[in-house]
């Protein structure tokens, strides 16, 4: 004995199956083989805080003045490190105070000070914490290298910015599905069911043939159409 089912419910139901299970294949290929896509992604958005903390260095402001904004950068960037070295590697400028007249010295950084590379990106090591780091030149008036803007944020920090856009996407990809399923459901029954109901009852008008005893156990309007008929 079956339900019934109506041709709309079966509609959504085939739509919402259709458009989820190609997801799902999705985001297990996302969460597996885009991870490095989604880092060089995090790597760009240092990057452009870089470029800023060498606007803001590169103008002429009290040192300490420099100090405090780099400060400010840093904890709007969920605490990444920031140091700023002259052209022999000697921290200048940092969020961190301890680091600064100190040698920081990484092949990504030599390879910016040499002018071989405008920009270079890692994961390195700070302090013994796995981190995601970028370097950028610290140019002067005339183009000249006078120095690098390094930075560095905790890769754990990056990961979870990484399954924070991960999951909004789900969310949204998901949410989407659902609408989409609803709306052929309702256009369905709007085109075929409405009309098939319609053609059942003045067929059960014409053939004299009464309503079905339980319409709760039938299936749906085409199953009803065909017991008519036959």
């Amino acid at each position: 004995m079956r339900l019934r089912t109506s041709l709309r419910s079966k509609f959504f139901l085939y739509t919402i199956a259709a458009v989820l299970l190609p997801l799902a294949v999705y985001f297990v290929i996302d969460a597996t083989l885009t991870q490095s896509v989604r880092i060089r992604e995090q790597a760009q958005e240092l990057k452009s805080l870089a470029q800023s903390v060498a606007q803001v260095v590169s103008q002429p402001l009290p040192r300490q003045t420099k100090q405090t904004i780099v400060a400010s950068l840093s904890k709007a960037a969920h605490d990444a490190e920031i140091f700023v070295v002259d052209r022999h590697s000697t921290v200048i400028i940092s969020n961190k105070v301890e680091r600064i007249g100190k040698p920081w010295r990484e092949k990504e950084i030599e390879t910016v000070l040499r002018g071989q590379s405008p920009f270079q990106w890692n994961i390195m090591q700070h302090d013994e914490q796995a981190v995601l780091d970028v370097t950028i030149p610290l140019r002067g008036e005339h183009g000249q290298i006078r120095g690098a803007v390094h930075l560095a944020r905790d890769l754990e920090n990056v990961e979870h910015a990484i399954a924070a856009k991960r999951l909004y996407h789900s969310v949204f990809v998901i949410v989407t599905a659902l609408l989409v399923g609803l709306f052929v459901s309702i256009l369905s029954y709007h085109l075929v069911a409405k009309r098939l109901l319609a053609l059942v009852s003045e067929i059960q008008t014409i053939e004299g043939v009464p309503p079905p005893a339980e319409p709760a156990q039938r299936g749906d309007e085409i199953d009803r159409l065909y017991s008519i008929l036959m």
